[in-house]
């Protein structure tokens, strides 16, 4: 197997693990060694052979196995990575994404919102608050499995489920509660979610445990202002706006779904002026919540960003997001957007855990051994994101931390980088970074490379580099 600088830095995610049996900590490090290579192949590719095949298998289904095992040494380093950084705050990202697998006889999954089974992962991403949002790794993985619907219920019987302990909001709240268990007197919390975690359980909850967070509104609520009940939404574009800044848009897609295409609509690259604007409100408490668990109010700041001017065609840009960090000036007021601008990562760890390590492509029958393919994949799925935070570094380490001496040897001798890559003794991660990224289709007039680009690369590299070797045999 050639050498691959990544692949060690992955396994180091999995140093201290500790699976009750000295053979079950070597397997792994196997594993992870075979599928850091190609995280995207499938089992019996990576794996290479039967019997490392077979023993994946045994391995994945071991009931001594279990995801939470398989996750705490990466939880613990993360810890670390987040100890070491010089800011005051980290930013904790939390987001929800639905993991399918088709075929028959799958066992243990629930229903999902098309046609095949599956389950949903949950997880908690700790978040650098500086400019390039690094990726410092998962705190938090909850699976929630949905059960089979039943019946459909009268509206009113419905409403009263609101209380019902297993809401699946309760996902929001055990992960923020993980992250803060774990980064109890290490940093300060910023917890930033999309408007899926809009809920007043939520908010209440945090207020009352005094917690850093800024959420992305999705409901119009009714606020007391002025000793009267009013909308949320009404009052907040009202709000004057006090600063502006110029943010690029990246390019989205056409999609397939209709629920999708409303709230994430396709729209071309673009440099956009944003207006920004805050004030406070009381929002009331909503009738169908019980008064003897939730406050009759909350009193929190509101920030609204939006796009006066958007190109012919284009939907202007509009966020509403809900905090109880202080909004008195521009420069809070931008630095709660700048908060809520670090959930981005989760959103790319996502991809990278479904497009770069395939994980609902993986043929395994029991929903645990399912589990135990995800937390597997996840150390793999954040170190795809990191080479990014490397290739981008303004103090990048050598380049011997990302590539291996064959794999330098290629990238200097191949036609496309050769002249990038020039003196190996002098180059740093990022100069080696985006010689890998130009195999991977990267143009230097695009900007920075993204982690899918530099995978490509990766993989790229990675068979030119066996190929280098076995010219020797």
């Amino acid at each position: 197997m050639v050498e691959n600088a990544n692949v060690v830095a992955v396994m180091g995610e999995f140093e201290e693990i500790d699976l009750g049996h000295k053979k079950r900590d070597r397997r792994l490090k196997r594993v992870v060694a075979a599928l850091g290579t190609k995280p995207d192949a499938s089992f019996p590719e990576a794996m290479g052979n039967d019997a490392d095949l077979e023993g994946l298998y045994r391995f994945l289904n071991n009931p001594n196995v279990n995801a939470g095992k398989l996750l705490e040494p990466h939880c613990a380093q993360t810890v670390e990575r987040v100890r070491l950084k010089p800011e005051q705050v980290v930013v904790a990202s939390h987001d929800t994404t639905g993991l399918e697998f088709a075929g028959d006889g799958r066992t243990g999954l629930g229903p999902m919102l098309k046609s095949e089974r599956g389950f949903y992962a949950h997880f908690s991403l700790a978040v650098n608050p500086d400019e390039r949002h690094e990726p410092l790794g998962i705190l938090s993985f909850i699976p929630v499995i949905r059960r089979e619907k039943a019946a459909r219920k009268e509206k009113t019987t419905a409403r009263l489920v609101q209380s019902d302990p297993e809401k699946e909001y309760l996902r929001w709240t055990t992960g923020i509660d993980e992250v803060e268990r774990q980064l109890a007197g290490i940093k300060r919390v910023i917890h930033v979610a999309d408007r899926e975690s809009d809920s007043y359980e939520i908010i209440s909850g945090m207020i009352a445990n005094d917690r850093g967070f800024v959420l992305r509104l999705k409901y119009d609520r009714n606020i007391i202002a002025d000793d009267e009940v009013t909308k949320l939404y009404e009052a907040l574009k009202q709000a004057q706006g006090i600063a502006e800044r110029e943010v690029s848009l990246a390019f989205r897609k056409n999609h397939k779904s209709q629920g999708t295409l409303k709230v994430f609509p396709p729209r071309e690259a673009r440099l956009a002026t944003l207006v920004f604007a805050a004030r406070s409100v009381r929002i009331k408490r909503p009738r169908d919540l019980p008064k003897d668990k939730y406050p009759d109010f909350i009193d929190v700041n509101v920030v609204r960003v939006w796009e006066p001017e958007p190109p012919v065609g284009e939907q202007a840009i509009e966020w509403k997001l809900v905090t109880c960090e202080p909004v008195e000036t521009p420069e809070q007021i931008l630095t709660i957007v700048d908060y809520y601008r670090c959930r981005w990562p989760i959103e790319e760890f996502n991809k990278a855990l479904k497009t770069g390590c395939r994980v609902e492509a993986r043929q395994l029958v029991d929903v645990a051994g399912l589990l135990n393919v995800v937390a597997l994949f996840v150390p793999i799925a954040w170190s795809l994101l990191h080479l990014r935070t490397l290739a981008n570094s303004p103090h990048p380490p050598p380049a011997a931390a990302v590539l291996s001496p064959t794999q330098m040897a290629v990238l200097m001798a191949h036609p496309k980088t050769e002249k990038r890559f020039q003196n190996a003794g002098v180059a740093t991660a990022r100069d080696a970074l985006y010689a890998v990224a130009a195999l991977g289709g990267h143009l230097k007039r695009n900007g920075a490379p993204g982690w899918l680009t530099l995978f490509r690369g990766y993989k790229t590299l990675t068979d030119l580099a066996l190929g280098w070797e076995l010219r020797d045999l």
